[in-house]
């Protein structure tokens, strides 16, 4: 889904309030989860920016406007008094999918996701924690230190732009080798790209 125009306007606007030139906007985007388009950027008219990705960029803009000297503020969502609340209500929701993506992974493919490479298997509840930490280092690793200065060691230290990317690079993963096992997620939907690489 296309951010409208007005939600367009309203990135730009707390782009300038949190004091981001051009490749700091690029750098958040990517950080909220936004594709990239042309020259590997992201853009606010993208076609496949969607809502979820459009309230995390407005966050982050929030929290880097708050902490700078201009004094300028990112106007907050309606119906919330900041976009940081608004964005509270599904940090839960989505650490409890996080987990039961990790938990359908140790469970249903134990050789996998719980096995050390001695043949030592993990239980349920520590392979399951393991893969989640490994998931947040890995997807952030690269996470630039201006929008990040911590990080995270697990699912409760990620924001929400963070905890996206766990999930879909969870989602990929695990999704990609249950389809090899000819298996079909009971917690998630594959993403239609790991689809299309693995019927191709």
């Amino acid at each position: 889904m296309t951010w409208t125009k007005a939600q367009q306007i309203l990135v730009h606007q707390a782009a300038k309030a949190a004091g981001w030139n051009a490749e700091q906007r690029y750098v958040a985007m990517l950080h909220a989860g936004c594709p990239k388009g042309a020259k590997s950027r992201p853009s606010a008219t993208h076609p496949n920016n969607g809502n979820d990705a459009f309230e995390r960029v407005m966050e982050l803009a929030e929290a880097m406007a708050a902490g700078s000297s201009e004094g300028s503020k990112v106007s907050p969502p309606r119906n919330y008094p900041s976009w940081s609340h608004a964005a509270r209500r599904s940090l839960d929701r989505r650490r409890d999918l996080a987990r039961q993506i990790a938990a359908e992974a140790v469970k249903r493919l134990p050789d996998v996701f719980a096995e050390f490479p001695d043949g030592e298997r993990l239980a349920d509840e520590p392979a399951r924690d393991s893969l989640l930490r490994f998931a947040v280092r890995h997807v952030t690793k690269g996470d630039s230190i201006d929008l990040c200065p911590i990080k995270p060691e697990s699912l409760d230290q990620c924001d929400t732009g963070q905890l996206y990317r766990v999930i879909e690079m969870l989602k990929a993963w695990v999704g990609r080798e249950l389809l090899k096992r000819g298996y079909t997620p009971e917690s998630f939907e594959i993403p239609a790209s790991v689809r299309r690489r693995l019927a191709s």
